[in-house]
């Protein structure tokens, strides 16, 4: 749960467009090769399709509009963003609980 975290409470330290994203770029890159490795058996060519183009706009729109963006509105949206897949974690852990209970 604290690595879901790790960029949104960077961010509060330093500059989110300067080192907050930029000192955790490298971790989030190896346990992505990490995560690739370890299921590169079990994968879905359906969500490849999907998911592939839709980070590449995701890295397009975020390297276009960076420039013109102020820090503070990234901040919100990191913290957002944050927020969110921290309810979704908890909300599955929650419906895991009462399913067992059941």
């Amino acid at each position: 749960m604290v690595a879901i975290l790790s960029v949104p409470i960077m961010s509060l330290i330093m500059s989110p467009m300067q080192g907050g994203g930029a000192l955790l770029l490298p971790i989030h890159l190896v346990s992505d090769v990490y995560g690739v490795w370890k299921y590169r058996e079990s994968h879905s060519i359906q969500n490849l399709f999907i998911l592939i183009p839709a980070a590449a706009i995701g890295v397009f729109a975020g390297w276009l509009f960076a420039g013109d963006t102020d820090e503070d509105v990234v901040r919100i949206i990191i913290g957002c963003v944050g927020l969110i897949f921290l309810a979704m974690r908890q909300w599955g852990r929650l419906g895991a609980a009462v399913s067992r209970a059941l």
